[in-house]
């Protein structure tokens, strides 16, 4: 399941409402900009294999080189390189559909105006003939079933053309009158998909405003075409989901009309936002073609004046957009002509976090510095400290770790430790405060009585811990049992009840000898499951939560060289129930990351970081289930300078690749930085910095974090 079932499943749901409210359309919003003079796109497809978009150029007045163009970005838009499509006598500018072959991987380009299927070269353009139609024929789009044969449909003379894996002659496998038009655009048979069990093909008539249905008889053969849903105002591009949904371009609506297995219409998205300043469109001016692409539908905006086909002596073509697409100057089309439907506008979509590239990169960024971890971690039972780090990447957000810690002596055997953490990270906000009364049994062994008091009372926690110490308190083990919010039902005015405690178990410990120290810390805690029974029915109904957390870190560090491992691993499960719908998001990960620094000149060193990021996750929304996994490895070189005692000033890049996985969907990316940062010690065990680093790669702001570490 893919996000844009969980798209459809969002919208199925508003339609059980008695009045059904109007569509939610979401945004569409550039994705990427053609070179100039490239005016019309068309086709359009994804390369499952790294998620390059190919956009067919339908410039029938012709390019700037005479051949037919193809144009490739990457995933994030960015321009790769412009096709010339050589090698083939009589090919033409004017390009329509194109796919990917399921299993030659060829990448087939439907020459409209030169009436044949072309094998491009993804890389340079060349071309060679894979099938050659009559002169009379229209190819529009194209298809494959489940054993690699290729099916062309032609818009003019209502024919389904089909041929083998690795082309050839054509053959007619299906006709009929229902795929062809005489209305306007005037184009017939044109988008064309196999629903998922290949037992039927289903094929856009633009000028009739129909989706056509063809069964797919045993052996292979067609079936009596016939209607299956009428009134798609200039149905073009088709696609189908996982779910058999049908995607259509109406072409003449200016939307994305979605209509299910039974021909009913569950979403539309999108609309047609006017012409801008630099003679643009805003939204979709003439959609066409629309491919998934990860989380994202993309969608060609052809922006085509249909008045450029008038005859004399017949009547004019002109169309509803015509008069808004003359005003669309070449410059500012050629800047704006691929938009980019947001597939996740709806409600039932993964949020963005799961998908970042960067965000492996942002938590080892944001981090304080291997020493000055260190450092902490060797006070955290033998002095004070406060450590702050502020950062943002969009200047929208905040990427927040607030630490603070106490260790008073009232008397020798008795003492206080209290425990602040307060962080805003990219998965979750985190609250925590520890109190411990410590009552020392023997040397080095103390037990405490524990909790968590806070001004709800039915939020405090109660429990006990057992602390072992080494005599100045650098080398610890200590583990705590808490009852978390042990008075929740007795105190709760809101009439919220659990059914069970919710027990959170933690332990931390440091060890170090000589240049080695090793650091651990875990949190680990049950799901507490939330019933309100007295709220309306458009209320919260249920909740349950559940985190745990386990830190560590493996040091070395002798005369200036430093190296080690620092493992972070996350549990994170939230669910909802609100007006008896369930929303759920399931999630574990484990970020590690094994560093050196080692010097070069008495004042010049190197940072080497490995990076590692692994993660899985389930949600529910809107009745609709997906599942999420991603591996990300990279790593990171910097050059540290120490000119004077007091300060130091780094700079390096970071590169990382993510590998993921959405419900059976493929998504590779890259992400990168390069990154400055300056550090300034006024005095010993007090530490402030600030960094500011900028995406490579995309060309954007990177984001920014300024902190200070302070031990006392």
């Amino acid at each position: 399941m893919t996000v844009r079932t969980l798209l459809l499943a969002a919208f199925s749901v508003l339609l059980l409402s008695p009045a059904a409210p109007a569509w939610d359309r979401g945004e569409a919003t550039t994705f990427a900009t053609l070179p100039s003079p490239k005016r019309n796109p068309e086709g359009l497809t994804v390369d499952k294999r790294n998620g390059d978009v190919y956009v067919a150029d339908f410039d029938f007045r012709g390019t700037d080189s005479g051949m037919g163009q193809v144009i490739v970005f990457n995933k994030e838009g960015k321009l790769l390189r412009v096709l010339n499509l050589h090698g083939v006598d009589g090919s033409s500018p004017a390009l329509l559909g194109l796919d990917f072959h399921p299993t030659t991987h060829a990448l087939l380009v439907i020459d409209f105006g030169a009436q044949q299927v072309l094998n491009v070269d993804p890389m340079t353009g060349t071309s060679t003939l894979f099938t050659k139609l009559s002169p009379k024929a229209g190819p529009n789009a194209l298809t494959f079933d489940a054993a690699g044969n290729v099916y062309v449909s032609d818009s003019f003379q209502g024919v389904i053309w089909k041929t083998a894996a690795t082309g050839g002659a054509a053959t007619a496998w299906a006709s009929s009158p229902l795929l062809t038009t005489t209305g306007d655009p005037p184009f017939g048979a044109n988008g064309i998909a196999f629903n998922n069990a290949r037992t039927a093909m289903f094929v856009a008539n633009t000028g009739d405003d129909t989706i056509i249905k063809i069964p797919v008889l045993a052996g292979g053969a067609a079936g009596s075409p016939e209607v299956f849903t009428n009134s798609i105002n200039g149905a073009d591009g088709l696609i189908i989901d996982e779910q058999d949904n049908i995607w259509v371009c109406a072409n003449q609506a200016d939307e994305i009309v979605v209509v299910d297995k039974t021909g009913k219409a569950i979403a539309k998205l999108g609309d047609f936002d006017g012409i801008g300043e630099r003679g643009e469109p805003r939204g979709f001016l003439f959609p066409a073609s629309l491919a998934f692409s990860g989380e994202f539908l993309l969608v060609t905006n052809l922006s085509l004046d249909l008045r450029l086909f008038d005859t004399p002596g017949t009547p004019t073509k002109q169309s509803v957009d015509s008069a808004w697409a003359a005003q669309v100057n070449v410059r500012a089309a050629a800047a704006v002509l691929l938009a980019t439907a947001l597939a996740r506008a709806a409600r039932a979509a993964p949020p963005d976090e799961l998908f970042d590239p960067l965000k492996a990169i942002e938590y080892d960024l944001y981090d304080f510095a291997p020493e000055e971890q260190a450092l902490w971690e060797e006070s955290r039972w033998s002095g004070n400290a406060v450590r702050l780090d502020l950062g943002s990447v969009t200047l929208k957000e905040l990427f927040a770790v607030q630490e603070a810690q106490a260790n008073l002596r009232a008397l020798p055997w008795l003492g206080f430790h209290l425990d602040v953490q307060d962080d805003r990270t990219r998965e979750a906000e985190v609250a925590r405060f520890s109190a411990d009364v410590l009552l020392r049994i023997a040397p080095g062994v103390e037990l405490a009585v524990s909790g968590t008091p806070d001004v709800v009372k039915q939020d405090s926690a109660i429990g006990g811990a057992l602390l072992l110490t080494s005599a100045d308190r650098t080398r610890y083990a200590v583990l705590r049992l808490l009852d978390d919010a042990a008075f929740f039902n007795l105190q709760n005015s809101s009439g919220a009840r659990r059914d069970s405690p919710v027990w959170r178990a933690q332990a931390e410990g440091r060890w170090a000898s000589g240049p080695f120290s090793a650091w651990a810390r875990a949190d680990l805690g049950t799901s507490s499951e939330v019933r309100y029974a007295a709220v309306p029915p458009q209320g919260v109904q249920a909740t349950s939560d559940q985190r745990s957390d386990v830190e560590a870190h493996l040091r070395w560090a002798e005369r200036g060289s430093a190296a080690g491992v620092r493992v972070t691993a996350r549990r994170l499960d939230a669910a909802r129930t609100e007006q008896g719908a369930e929303s759920a998001l399931r999630r574990g990960f484990a970020y590690a990351r094994a560093y050196l620094l080692a010097p070069v000149l008495p004042r010049l060193a190197l940072r080497a970081v490995a990076l590692g990021w692994r993660e899985r996750a389930r949600g529910l929304d809107a009745g609709a289930r997906y599942g999420f996994s991603r591996w990300d490895l990279g790593g990171r070189l910097g050059a540290v300078w120490t000119p004077l005692e007091e300060w130091t000033f780094e700079a390096g890049y970071v590169r990382i690749h993510s590998a993921q996985d959405l419900s059976g969907a493929s998504l590779g990316q890259w992400g990168d930085k390069a990154y400055g940062t300056a550090r300034w010690a006024p005095r010993e065990r007090v530490r402030l910095h600030f960094l500011i680093s900028h995406q490579v790669t995309t060309g954007g702001f990177g984001g920014f974090s300024g902190g200070l570490e302070v031990i006392f």
